[in-house]
């Protein structure tokens, strides 16, 4: 065993066996870094759209997976492999984290995201990426190996390089579903999807006003079918709300082209044109004028502000159900 002059610490030479397959791991890293990078670069405009700082995050991490396989193509040190493997297990635990409690801030806080074709094939590339890394990471290679490169270590870098191209593909193709977030989420939250980003509602959505005493209905959401075929709402409830301002009783759809968000809404004019839910409120596909929206009757009890930001829409499409956690941003100002 050699020590490091200096540093203490003993310097491991790979076993032979590793050696040969040393250029290969590394690129199999370099191909990885390169398909994530494209895919996460593919959701940056999503992202930017419903709260720039995601957008930019996007932007960041794209930018440094391309830059870190970049630098690997033309070699390896230490540094550089547990540069990439830091940020590849980094970002598989922001994915799983987004995915099982949700982020803790953002107009999405504490909601989690549904699972897509995106970001599942870009965390299994950034996993695989850790994974043949670590190896590396672990030993000191030995100079001069890499230079013999018989024709099986061609063969070996194109038929990887041939598969992570194909995934990254597979994964930023549209599913079909030509709205929503993560490409790829409709697909396991159903064709009823957000309007805007992961948000059933956007940022901008102006805030309701409200006297202490009202009973009013405040929309909550804009329900966007990207299916063939239309869907059937069932029930619908209140997963993250803030505020005392109000409290809410219960929920209606409205049919589209009849209100709008940000706007009271009678009472009157809700149970007259509204369906109630639970229910069956038959949602038709996009392209007719406006949206049918998603309303839940409050009642004003005191001065300050009422919000909602999560909300879950139990419904079924093509004989299939569906229940679907959806941020949104809804407020209610009662004075």
């Amino acid at each position: 065993m050699k020590m490091a002059a200096g540093s203490g610490a003993a310097e491991l030479p790979a076993p032979a066996a590793l050696q040969g397959w040393r250029p290969i791991l590394r690129w199999a890293a370099v191909f990885t870094l390169w398909g994530a990078a494209a895919i996460h670069a593919s959701q940056i405009r999503n992202h930017l759209d419903e709260w720039p700082p995601a957008g930019l995050t996007f932007l960041g991490l794209a930018a440094i997976e391309a830059a870190l396989g970049a630098v690997l193509a033309f070699g390896e040190s230490f540094s550089l492999t547990m540069g990439a493997i830091a940020v590849s297990l980094a970002t598989i635990w922001l994915w799983a984290l987004s995915r099982t409690i949700g982020i803790p801030f953002g107009p999405d806080a504490g909601i989690p995201e549904p699972v897509g074709r995106p970001d599942l094939m870009a965390t299994v590339l950034e996993t695989v990426t850790a994974l043949v890394l670590i190896p590396l990471a672990a030993s000191k290679p030995t100079p001069g190996r890499e230079a013999r490169k018989p024709p099986v270590w061609y063969l070996s870098i194109g038929a990887i390089g041939l598969l992570t191209a194909t995934l990254t593909w597979f994964a930023v193709q549209p599913t079909g579903v030509v709205c929503g977030g993560h490409g790829g989420a409709p697909l396991l939250t159903g064709p009823l999807v957000p309007i805007d980003g992961h948000s059933i509602l956007s940022r901008g959505t102006p805030t309701t006003e409200a006297r202490v005493g009202e009973t009013l209905g405040l929309v909550v959401g804009q329900l966007r079918n990207c299916g063939s075929d239309p869907v059937t709402v069932h029930s619908a409830r209140v997963i993250t709300a803030s505020g005392s301002a109000a409290f809410g009783s219960s929920f209606w759809v409205v049919p589209s082209g009849l209100t709008q968000p940000g706007r009271p809404i009678s009472t009157s004019f809700l149970h007259r044109d509204g369906t109630p839910l639970p229910g069956e409120a038959t949602i038709e596909t996009e392209g007719s004028a406006g949206l049918p929206t998603l309303v839940l009757e409050v009642r004003a009890v005191a001065s300050g502000s009422f919000f909602v930001n999560g909300i879950e829409i139990t419904y079924a499409a093509l004989g299939r159900a569906y229940t679907s956690p959806y941020a949104t941003v809804a407020e209610l100002s009662v004075g």
